[in-house]
């Protein structure tokens, strides 16, 4: 096999684990996964600087990329709330096949894109063109990478080395995972990439998946959740009615934020705006 995979999914999580099941089935790919049991946080004591919670998930990536150590091939971490585009089987093979994914140490298969004005354009850009040709491009991401680990590939020759990498960080109870893989690569010790456009997201048409870490700030949490209808935008089955339905509308009434906002919507969307 080209690529395996491996599903982290709490033991209590029944609904998530048989709506992935379900997916996979659907897509023909429900031999080439296992599941990992994630760690419960609330059997955590808090340690360091984040949340048992936090402590969980980073643990439970670590023991995810344990299991991946016998599969000889590259390895696909996912968390259970990942929804695969129809695509994902055909475009991850052809880029392994391809020696796309060689570079880099981890690379994702979405993204949580930042909220910078060029930055959306340019993505915007190539998803237009990547869309119009029906292709699809790896991508550099070490100084695009925001947050987010739901759905990664990582080649076999790198399984061990970011599995260590993983570990230290989990042992310092420092930053949660997402946090730590961005510190490590801006250290220059971790190369990212990522499959553009996005297929896989974590938004479902209708409501976001909530987290399993609910111990986190709810603004910080409905701030993720909206960046995460960005990110939705740039996937390759997109449903774009259902991002404007999703989005928040309880605006400020403030002149100079929505001055700034008409700005960033000519950077980003009119074709007269020319990137310099």
């Amino acid at each position: 096999m080209p690529y395996r995979g491996i599903v982290i999914n709490l033991d209590q999580s029944i609904e998530r684990r048989a709506d992935m099941h379900a997916q996979l089935a659907t897509l023909g790919l429900k031999d080439r996964y296992v599941r990992s049991s994630a760690i419960d946080g609330r059997v955590l004591r808090p340690a360091g600087t984040i949340s048992a919670r936090e402590q969980a998930c980073f643990r439970s990536h670590c023991d995810a990329l344990r299991l991946a150590m016998d599969f000889g091939c590259t390895a696909h971490i996912v968390e259970d709330d990942t929804i695969f585009a129809p695509q994902f089987d055909v475009v991850v093979r052809g880029c392994i096949k391809a020696g796309w994914l060689n570079p880099y140490d981890i690379v994702f298969t979405n993204a949580y894109v930042a909220t910078y004005a060029f930055r959306v354009r340019e993505l915007k850009n190539l998803f237009d063109w990547c869309t119009s040709k029906s292709g699809f491009v790896v991508l550099d991401f070490g100084d695009l990478y925001q947050c987010i680990s739901a759905s990664y590939l990582v080649p076999p020759d790198k399984i061990a080395s970011v599995l260590s990498r993983f570990e230290s960080g989990a042992a310092k109870h420092d930053a949660p995972i997402d946090l730590f893989i961005r510190r490590e690569t801006g250290a220059g010790r971790l190369k990212l990439g990522c499959i553009f456009p996005f297929i896989t997201t974590q938004f479902r048409p209708g409501g976001e998946a909530a987290t399993t870490i609910s111990d986190r700030d709810v603004g910080l949490a409905t701030s993720r959740a909206t960046v995460t209808l960005l990110g939705y935008s740039f996937f390759v089955g997109r449903d774009l009615a259902a991002l404007r339905a999703a989005l928040p509308n309880h605006y400020p009434g403030d002149e100079h934020g929505n001055f700034i906002a008409d700005v960033m919507r000519f950077v980003v969307a009119s074709p007269d705006f020319k990137i310099f």
